[in-house]
């Protein structure tokens, strides 16, 4: 929930952000403000919905058109005592329920455990004291701390900001990070005029703010909770994603639409409502041309029915009841939802492999629908990761990393040396521009392991620290504040920090001289400055 403001927090200096929330942002909330907060503001959280009951899966999974043709085949099978036919029916019936069930619910637990495990803590300031909570205590007014690696908790108006630079691609979809700054003068983009509204600068030029769900990169700082839960921006996308807007033409508005349109309106939503009850007009494309062929094959079976008793002149005995009933339920692909369901596990097992939680098995489908996607940025679909490959020392000497994919692991492949060749003063290669200029020198990286990968030249010893390497290694490591460490309950070696910096920390490591252990030898960090650009104006 957001507290209210004259203008956006953006727009405003630090200390009438402080006033409107009442609180200090040396102290920050007191325990009173906090007890009154906490019924004032709901929990500073996501409203995604909750887990799915277990029966509300059992009952979506019944409640698809070919079970429900299946159910009625079965019932009529039983009736007339066809047992054998009923008892298949009953079989097919039950293993689809039984494995669409098993898997969703699988996956709604693994969702829960999910859910419980993605709720970071925030450093906060109270009653003059920082002291961490969990994210959902958050409140409006809290002073929150920010440090390299944090994830924002809520939308915060920065007053204190040391080298600070948040990633924000999973709210802009921008892959650079953004460096943060705490004064509330804003340029309208693309001019030099200061901003005076909030629609005047977008989310991604508001600097001085830092939003929930973010990312920290490096640096420090401090800022002021300005919203919570669903008030902050990423609530807002997530509440308008969840927003259901009723089709057109069915509005009850005579006066708008004229006279008819009461009797226009309630036979379309009556038409929604009976569509969607049969699964005629929502769900995946295959979920509609599935639900359309089973009540066509369930009209044919009615009709071959019809047939049969009209050629034995309606002489309903019991041997023409079954023998009609037989012939419509032949039609009936009795193993096609099975074979479908089983498809969908099977592809789920596989995604599974990549770390991949299916919540619903239609949503296979309409990924496997999907045709083409359309991204602004190439960082929208990359990792944002980077791997050192080669490490080039004036003047002749080169360290090449072979046989790593992983970029956080440091243990991962081996680092080999080799001399480089050296040109001769003046003995430039003679270039030809055409040549460049043509479509045949185009190249392309491949990845490793599909053709491309570096070639190890005979006799290309492993690498050993030399003076030369560990001074560069020393200005690598040290000048660095990313991290690089193993989890030992994960079994994974966790980064944190910008990538470049985390490349060269890791090529550090490799060597025993990373960040860490040169702390651990002695090594003090001592202030650290932002690089910052040069001045146009020369004396």
């Amino acid at each position: 929930m957001a507290a209210q403001f004259d203008k956006h927090p953006f727009l405003l200096p630090i200390d009438h952000v402080a006033k409107q929330l009442d609180t200090n942002v040396e102290k920050g909330l007191s325990s009173a403000q906090v007890a009154q907060l906490k019924e004032n503001y709901p929990p500073n959280e996501l409203d995604i919905g909750g887990s799915i009951a277990w029966y509300t899966i059992f009952i979506r999974q019944i409640c698809n058109a070919m079970i429900i043709v299946l159910f009625f085949a079965m019932a009529l099978s039983f009736g007339v005592g066809d047992y054998v036919e009923g008892a298949v029916l009953a079989a097919v019936i039950a293993l689809n329920v039984g494995i669409g069930f098993y898997q969703e619910y699988g996956a709604e637990k693994k969702m829960d455990a999910l859910r419980a495990l993605s709720s970071p803590s925030a450093s906060v300031i109270r009653d003059g004291k920082t002291i961490v909570i969990s994210n959902p205590l958050v409140l409006p007014g809290d002073i929150v701390i920010l440090k390299m690696g944090d994830t924002v908790p809520a939308d915060l108006r920065l007053f204190e900001a040391m080298n600070l630079t948040c990633d924000e691609q999973s709210l802009t979809g921008e892959a650079q990070p953004v460096e943060k700054t705490t004064e509330n003068n804003i340029n309208i983009p693309g001019t030099s005029n200061l901003a005076q509204d909030a629609g005047e600068v977008g989310i991604g030029d508001r600097i001085n703010m830092a939003y929930a769900t973010t990312v920290v990169r490096k640096g420090r700082g401090r800022g002021i909770v300005t919203s919570t839960g669903m008030s902050t921006e990423v609530g807002r996308i997530a509440a308008s994603t969840g927003n259901k807007v009723r089709k057109p033409g069915r509005s009850m508005n005579y006066k708008k639409y004229g006279k008819l349109q009461p009797v226009k309106g309630i036979f379309r939503r009556a038409y929604d409502f009976f569509g969607k009850f049969l699964g005629l007009t929502e769900g995946t494309p295959l979920q509609i041309k599935l639900s359309k062929l089973a009540y066509f094959l369930f009209f044919c079976a009615l009709l071959l029915a019809v047939v049969v008793f009209g050629v034995n002149s309606w002489d309903l005995n019991n041997e023409v009841v079954i023998y009609a009933i037989s012939t419509g339920i032949a039609i009936i692909p009795e193993s096609l939802v099975a074979v479908l369901t089983i498809t969908m596990v099977v592809a789920t097992t596989v995604m599974r492999k990549a770390n991949v939680v299916v919540r619903d098995l239609s949503a296979l489908e309409a990924l496997g629908g999907v045709t083409n996607i359309c991204s602004d940025k190439t960082g929208t679909l990359t990792q944002g990761k980077m791997i050192l490959r080669k490490a080039w020392l004036p003047k002749s000497s080169i360290y090449t990393v072979r046989d790593s994919k992983n970029p956080n692991d440091p243990t991962a492949g081996h680092v080999t040396f080799s001399q480089a060749h050296a040109k001769a003063e003046g003995d430039e290669e003679k270039r030809d521009y055409d040549q460049e200029r043509s479509t045949q020198a185009i190249t392309f990286d491949v990845p490793d392991g599909k053709g491309n990968s570096p070639k190890k030249e005979e006799n290309e010893p492993e690498a050993e620290v030399t003076p030369d390497l560990r001074m560069f290694l020393l200005s690598a490591a040290l000048c660095n504040v990313a991290t690089v460490r193993y989890d030992e309950q994960e079994q994974t070696w966790q980064t944190t920090g910008e990538p470049t910096e985390i490349a060269l920390q890791v090529f550090a490591h490799r060597f025993k001289l990373g960040r860490k252990p040169l702390k651990e030898a002695g090594w003090m960090r001592l202030p650290s400055f932002p690089l910052t650009a040069p001045s146009s104006a020369c004396p």
